[in-house]
């Protein structure tokens, strides 16, 4: 919706089941709105593809960065449209892809052999609780 040089925008991105909304300058270049998006979506820009949609009905792509968000709204924008966006990223992080990052992997045995492990803190801790010990050193 349009109000004073304004308009409610809808973003919505594969990386997210939840939509944002945001208010943008119609006049803004696609590539600013892009870098705008970065944030929004954690895509980037330079990897980002816009779908324009006003009232439901697809517009189309945003693929010229040089051109204004205006441009793409047009004439369709009415007082009380709904614009959305929908932002896919064409080359998803491996934390979006849902890939496996290598782990730290240590067997029971050594890491029972570390004396800071959090087993051992937590077991001190559970003691000096039951036996009535304060935890604090002030005290």
């Amino acid at each position: 919706m349009a109000s004073s040089g304004v308009v409610s925008v809808t973003i919505q991105s594969d990386s997210s089941e939840f939509p944002t909304e945001k208010r943008f300058d119609p006049n803004i270049k696609v590539s600013e709105l892009k870098k705008k998006l970065e944030l929004i979506t954690g895509a980037t820009h330079t990897s980002m593809k816009l779908t324009l949609s006003v009232d439901d009905k697809e517009v189309g792509l945003m693929s010229n960065d040089d051109e204004t968000f205006a441009h793409y709204l047009g004439d369709q924008l009415k007082k009380d449209s709904s614009v959305k966006l929908l932002v896919k990223d064409e080359q998803p992080s491996l934390i979006l892809q849902g890939g496996e990052a290598p782990k730290f992997v240590i067997s029971e045995d050594k890491y029972l052999q570390r004396p800071n492990n959090a087993r051992n803190f937590i077991k001190e801790m559970r003691e000096k609780r039951l036996s009535g010990q304060s935890t604090d050193s002030s005290q």
